[in-house]
Formats: structure tokens, sequence, C-alpha cells
């Protein structure tokens, strides 16, 4: 049995032109952060409970997907327990 993904992200803006680019943003970045945190669980490598802040600036041009890709990564650098930066 693995451990359920809960993460809460009280705000993200995103220059993207309707709701709809929005949502498959969140989409993307769901899907990236479910499949990266098994891979890390089944690696043995932990994550943190939280990230304070996170400013991420994204080149333009980038489909929905790549963008909440991009985030998601981002955003699991911050809570691999093996990147002790702040």
């Amino acid at each position: 049995m693995t451990q359920p993904l809960s993460i809460q992200i009280d705000q993200l803006s995103l220059p993207v032109a309707s709701p709809r680019e929005a949502a498959r943003v969140a989409r993307a970045m769901q899907a990236e952060l479910e499949r990266m945190f098994a891979d890390d669980l089944a690696a043995g490598l932990a994550w943190r409970g939280s990230v304070d802040r996170l400013a991420l600036e994204l080149p333009e041009g980038r489909s929905c997907e790549e963008t909440g890709s991009a985030i998601a990564r981002a955003v699991r650098d911050r809570l691999s327990a093996t990147d002790r930066a702040t």
C-alpha cells in the first residue's frame, strides 16, 4: 500500500488566457507530482511537509502541460529530502 499524496496550494498565479488553460496546467501539475511522488516513494526518498513559498519564472511559449510539469518539478525539488537548500 502506498501513502496518499495530499497537496494544498493556497495561491497559484498563472499567466494563462482562460480558466480552461488553468485547469489543464493544474491537471498536468497534479499528474506529474503524483508520478514523481510514487517514484520517490519507491526509491525510499521522503518528501518534506511543506514549501512555504516558491517563485518560478517560465519562458513563454510552453504548452499548458509543459507548464504544469515544470511547476511540479520545482515543487518536488523543494520537497525532496535530498535538497536541503531553502
